[in-house]
């Protein structure tokens, strides 16, 4: 083929950043299609001591910002109880095992439903959605239009002085951390407490970098 990788390497560079965990990525994508539970040795980067072995169903990946996470079911004791569907960072496994056990997945979860108005990975089932209104300088409004940030995305107003945009979404720290990349050229205008709540993060910033070390 005229467009083989040894031609295509020297014109397109693709970001070299890759998180760990991906040497799993294949095997869980098999096991949540065949529906055969998985055992990982699993544990919070912030608290080493919670590592143990943890036994799942899996039911999808999903990626976000260059990392990738597992959506599964963790099965609890004897008696096999089910908790709900949590999110497992593929970088926190420190090994894998892809068990010949078969599960029976619930036709009742819908994950598209699940993450619907989310931003990011993290689903947080107790937020309800909101509507939030943000206004973004023409120019920053222009990558906005281009790359919107949530499929929810209205545009509201498109003049030469702002790109005023509606979403409906969880306000979960995902969608508030990306909120905080804009605000250079991005305001608040609805709803109250999320404006209240950046700037509150800012003026806590601008101490932090007053201490000195």
């Amino acid at each position: 083929s005229l467009l083989s990788f040894s031609r295509l390497k020297d014109v397109i560079f693709i970001e070299n950043r890759q998180s760990r965990g991906l040497e799993y990525r294949s095997r869980l994508i098999t096991a949540a299609l065949e529906s055969f539970e998985v055992i990982i040795n699993y544990g919070k980067f912030d608290l080493p001591t919670s590592r143990r072995e943890r036994r799942l169903q899996p039911y999808a990946l999903r990626e976000f910002k260059h990392r990738w996470y597992l959506l599964a079911r963790e099965v609890n004791g004897a008696k096999y109880e089910m908790t709900d569907i949590k999110i497992w960072g593929l970088d926190r496994i420190a090994q894998l095992t892809v068990t010949r056990v078969k599960f029976e997945k619930d036709e009742t979860l819908n994950l598209k439903d699940i993450f619907e108005h989310c931003f990011g990975i993290y689903a947080n089932k107790d937020l309800k959605p909101e509507k939030v209104v943000l206004s973004f300088t023409p120019l920053q409004g222009e990558y906005i239009k281009s790359c919107p940030l949530h499929k929810t995305q209205k545009t509201l107003i498109d003049n030469d002085e702002e790109l005023r945009v509606e979403l409906t979404v969880k306000l979960t720290r995902d969608f508030i951390s990306e909120l905080l990349t804009q605000s250079g050229e991005m305001r608040v205008i609805a709803p109250q407490h999320l404006r209240e709540h950046i700037i509150g993060i800012h003026l806590k910033a601008i101490e932090f970098q007053k201490t000195n070390f």
